[in-house]
């Protein structure tokens, strides 16, 4: 498989639609061709309240919005903020078995098993919050050095998908807002 095909392939699906369901399970289904994958996750974590939310997974059965929310404990949060890599870089973040990992273990106990892979962008200054896309198998299979460079081209189209939804999101609170007014 060549780079660029691949990587147009898995940003038209992304950024395909506004629903961010549709795009992440879309992309979803795609990237299973290539990187082991039982769920994708649009998480983000709010350092100032100390609160971990995901909004939209997808699974083989497909996508949905969400509002799966965590609070993490003050030690904790210490921990994520120290361990997130630097917004500057486009690193990912790789966990070969979830269960044995200290921090994410507590965190995503009620979303995946404990022998489960994972694999999650760093945060990115743009995104304006600690936010992730999250990858878990469930196979015990770790994730390739060519798997995580495949899944790390995604970082600019995954930014550019959840600025959108963020947008989009609050384009229909607003309208929302003036149909009460309205009224």
């Amino acid at each position: 498989m060549h780079e660029g095909d691949f990587f147009r392939e898995a940003t038209l699906r992304i950024c395909g639609s506004l629903e961010i369901e549709k795009a992440l399970w879309d992309c979803f289904m795609y990237l299973r061709g290539y990187i082991p994958a039982d769920r994708i996750y649009f998480n983000v974590y709010d350092p100032g309240v100390g609160i971990s939310e995901i909004i939209a997974k997808a699974d083989i059965g497909g996508g949905e919005l969400t509002s799966i929310k965590t609070i993490v404990p003050p030690d904790t949060r210490r921990l994520i903020e120290e361990r997130i890599p630097n917004p500057q870089t486009q690193g990912v973040l790789i966990v070969d078995r979830i269960g044995d990992d200290s921090l994410l273990g507590p965190l995503l106990k009620d979303i995946a098993q404990p022998d489960a892979a994972f694999m999650a962008f760093a945060p990115k200054p743009e995104w304006n919050l600690f936010a992730s896309i999250i990858v878990i198998n469930h196979t015990g299979a770790k994730y390739s050095e060519e798997q995580v460079r495949l899944f790390s081209l995604l970082s600019e189209p995954f930014a550019i998908a959840f600025s959108n939804y963020l947008r989009y999101r609050e384009v229909l609170r607003l309208k929302d807002i003036l149909a009460d007014d309205k009224q």
